[in-house]
């Protein structure tokens, strides 16, 4: 529960409390102005085809540029979400460092780490997780 509470503390806005015990009143409000995200989610592209047999998503990048080495998550209504870093770009079938605005590329997509239904990390290796078509690419922007 403690490294489930410190990945929710990177985005959550407003800080934790824990609330009444035994009839006193512990502190509600934020002790800070504004948000504590120490990251946010800036949106990037959507996948536009995806190849299964070599766990290749080709994505669309329609807002924020595609770095190599950029932390990434895929959100879809199927999928879910899938976190990954995108250590292997390519643009025009050539290895790339960046896809600007408007450019197809190709991601090969693994995982960083796949959870249980207990939320216990996964222990056998993955080798790739399916996205589809249609599903949102999002970058973590630190603050």
């Amino acid at each position: 529960a403690a490294t489930l509470k410190n990945e929710l503390a990177q985005v959550f806005n407003r800080g934790f409390w824990d609330g009444y015990y035994q009839g006193a009143y512990l502190g509600q409000w934020s002790e800070v102005y504004g948000s504590q995200a120490t990251r946010k989610k800036v949106y990037c592209g959507k996948v536009t085809n995806w190849f299964d047999r070599i766990g290749v998503a080709e994505i669309s990048v329609e807002s924020a540029a595609l770095n190599a080495g950029a932390k990434a998550m895929a959100i879809g209504a199927t999928t879910g979400v899938v976190e990954f870093t995108v250590n292997d770009m390519r643009v025009n079938l050539k290895p790339a460092q960046t896809a600007a605005k408007g450019v197809k590329c190709s991601v090969a997509i693994v995982p960083d780490e796949v959870r249980n239904a207990d939320g216990s990390i996964q222990q056998t290796p993955v080798k790739f997780e399916r996205l589809r078509r249609g599903d949102k690419i999002y970058i973590w922007e630190e603050l």
